[in-house]
């Protein structure tokens, strides 16, 4: 669902610069010097197997330029025939940490554009009056992949329980995915929503917490933080690889890791799994419901920031790279 959104603001972007644009599945046979543009930009999510159909459709036969924008969650394992492809098109990470892997397997980076948020959908959800509550709202949108850091959140939300703190609840809005357990205890909800709602909706969800969290071990970027900051809601998170880029104590905080483990999680890259002391995230969920006044103030502070990512300052960026 994120993906689909920035595939929709880069083509608002590319439309506001005048360009006519033309959306086509990566999959889609397409014959040599037949749907021939001048400029074209591949939005690849899989690495590295997907970068075969990176080359294949950057080829000169289809565009006379072309660029490749992507997200690893760590560095890919590539062969000698995937290295060839690297150097033979032009790539954008997501962000900082995406762009400093792909170059360490020799890609030819040109640089790194973030993802963006789109301004109308923001306004909307800052427009919904936040309802007055007794309990205190900390909120997750995300897969439960192992990843994403789920079952230390667990642990966190049983130590918050556990210290006297009954008016804490965790609202994740997740879905059931093959095996993978979802947190369970007396102050967490689990609402299996992920994926079947408008993306409107999910920032409604997010509009309606007092504090999101982000309890993830490996990201490429992680669009929900800048969603939840647009909102102006502080977020808690590690401070490993992107989500360092995202978050800071000014405007949220920070959990710093206390291992970093290269992970094979399929998907043809080694993760870069950020583990941290799920006490150390506790401590900080703690810390802004003791402390309204301060987590009002970082909310503010992020909300502001949020702005730098609105899609049409980050996407002409992208699109003057080609």
């Amino acid at each position: 669902m994120s993906f689909r959104k920035q595939v929709e603001l880069i083509k608002r972007a590319a439309e506001d610069l005048g360009y006519r644009v033309i959306l086509v599945d990566i999959q889609t046979p397409v014959k040599p010097f037949q749907g021939h543009v001048g400029n074209q930009i591949q939005f690849i999510v899989g690495m590295p197997h997907l970068l075969m159909w990176a080359f294949r459709y950057g080829w000169k036969a289809y565009a006379d330029r072309s660029l490749c924008y992507t997200t690893v969650e760590g560095r890919p394992k590539v062969n000698k025939h995937i290295q060839n492809l690297l150097r033979g098109f032009r790539v954008v990470g997501v962000s900082r940490f995406a762009a400093e892997r792909l170059a360490e397997v020799g890609a030819k980076v040109e640089g790194w554009v973030p993802h963006a948020l789109d301004p109308v959908e923001i306004d909307q959800a800052l427009g919904i009056p936040r309802d007055k509550h007794e309990i205190f709202r900390v909120g997750y949108v995300g897969s439960p992949i192992p990843r994403k850091g789920l079952m230390l959140l667990n642990e966190a939300a049983k130590i918050v329980w556990d210290r006297g703190y009954k008016n804490i609840e965790f609202i994740l809005w997740t879905q059931k995915w093959g095996d993978c357990p979802l947190p369970e205890g007396p102050n967490i909800h689990i609402q299996e929503l992920f994926g079947s709602r408008p993306h409107l909706e999910v920032l409604y969800f997010m509009r309606s917490l007092d504090l999101y969290v982000q309890p993830s071990l490996a990201e490429g970027f992680c669009i929900p933080i800048i969603e939840a900051q647009a909102l102006g809601i502080p977020v808690v998170s590690s401070s490993g690889g992107p989500m360092g880029e995202l978050n800071n104590p000014k405007l949220g905080y920070v959990v710093n890791p206390t291992e970093l483990r290269l992970e094979d999680h399929g998907m043809g890259q080694d993760f870069y799994c950020y583990y941290y002391d799920p006490r150390d995230m506790a401590d900080k969920i703690i810390e802004a419901y003791e402390n309204p006044s301060q987590r009002d103030e970082k909310g503010l502070k992020a909300l502001d920031q949020s702005k730098e990512y609105y899609y049409d300052k980050v996407y002409p960026r992208l699109l003057r790279m080609l």
